[in-house]
């Protein structure tokens, strides 16, 4: 990014994913859902609660108002220089889980795939293809 294309400090207004913390340089990383990132700088004051949200980041996400710089892409990461206000935004959606998404995609295969399964699975499946000439 380079610094004479840079508009002014704009205030926004952003929710992401707490992704990384740096605690020198006293800078988190918000992924947003739009895939960019949000560096956002923080005080000393605040670094208790960013290490409390980081502990819990893939059940959280941050609702964070404040100044940013701006690159005049529109597609360009986000740089926080100051923080007005900062909270919790809501819990993550939970995330399926295995057999939850073995289920909903046996669900969408249309019941006439199903019968062209054999009934014993896959004791004759040898067989079968060199009767039906496939070679998998």
């Amino acid at each position: 990014m380079v610094m004479q294309n840079l508009k002014p400090p704009s205030r926004v207004d952003l929710t992401g994913e707490l992704r990384r913390a740096d605690l020198d340089q006293r800078v988190i990383s918000l992924r947003l859902d739009d895939g960019r990132v949000a560096t956002v700088l923080f005080s000393q004051l605040q670094e208790a609660m960013f290490l409390e949200f980081l502990r819990a980041h893939d059940k959280m996400r941050l609702h964070v108002v404040g100044y940013a710089t701006h690159d005049p892409d529109p597609n360009a990461d986000i740089c926080l220089t100051s923080i007005e206000s900062l909270e919790v935004a809501s819990a993550a959606a939970p995330q399926n889980t295995l057999w939850q998404n073995l289920a909903e995609l046996t669900a969408s295969i249309p019941e006439a795939e199903w019968q062209q399964i054999p009934a014993d699975l896959a004791k004759t499946h040898k067989s079968r293809l060199r009767v039906t000439g496939k070679t998998r």
